[in-house]
């Protein structure tokens, strides 16, 4: 079973998260820092074309992204993921104070016909987990 999902607006889980949101008609994106998500950011107009939120109290990700006018918004409960295929990367962020943020890289095993099917990994999904303060 994948640690992450496709869910709707109403499934994002009641919980303290930092992140970021970036509306459609902004330069910048608009961070969270321990607050809860309301559904009153997921306007039409502007819309947010990404967001990334992490609680760090259930060590879960969630990831939106406006496409074609709709949300696509991504669950991952980092709890679920096997350790063993599971890296953590720090990145500089654009227009994101304060600047660092980490996201955990999800490896998945799957066997190559190139390769005689043997077992290799394949990246599968990065997930946002948080900012880091220097």
């Amino acid at each position: 079973m994948k640690p992450y999902k496709k869910i709707e607006i109403t499934e994002i889980p009641d919980l303290v998260y930092e992140g970021y949101y970036w509306y459609s008609d902004r330069e910048k994106p608009e961070l969270l820092k321990d607050e809860k998500i309301t559904a009153g950011i997921f306007t039409k107009i502007p819309f947010i074309i990404e967001a990334n939120f992490y609680s760090k109290e259930k060590n879960i990700s969630v990831s939106v992204k406006n496409i074609d006018g709709e949300y696509l918004i991504t669950l991952c409960d980092l709890e679920k993921v096997d350790k063993k295929n599971y890296d953590t990367r720090v990145y500089m962020g654009h227009d994101i104070q304060p600047g660092k943020f980490r996201v955990a890289e999800i490896w998945e095993e799957t066997k190559d016909p190139q390769l005689d099917n043997m077992t290799t990994l394949v990246p599968a999904y990065t997930a946002f987990t948080g900012f880091v303060n220097d």
